[in-house]
């Protein structure tokens, strides 16, 4: 059985009043959204992640890996305005990526 992960970093850190969101601030030189995805790829190696952004972040990310050279295997979606439509959003992902014998209806 396959583990699915969604990282919702798709939030703006509004609180924090910083122009950078949260997640994309660094923490030991590493931004603090590669720190949680690296615990989950070492918990289980085999788990298919999938992380939320926010819009306009597509191509910082991508940016951002190259940068630190992140290599932790994962798919990227554009989230939503809420963080429950970021779980929605993932999770009809996740069911799209299923072949149609692992869909159970």
């Amino acid at each position: 059985m396959a583990h699915h992960v969604l990282i919702l970093a798709a939030g703006q850190g509004l609180r924090l009043k910083s122009t950078t969101p949260k997640q994309f601030l660094e923490l030991h030189s590493l931004p603090i959204i590669m720190h949680s995805m690296k615990a989950f790829f070492i918990a289980d190696p085999k788990s298919k992640i999938y992380v939320a952004l926010p819009q306009g972040y597509v191509e910082k990310w991508s940016r951002l890996c190259i940068d630190h050279e992140f290599d932790v295997n994962h798919e990227t979606y554009i989230g939503g305005s809420t963080r429950q439509e970021s779980v929605y959003l993932g999770l009809n992902k996740i069911y799209n990526s299923l072949g149609e014998s692992s869909k159970k209806h």
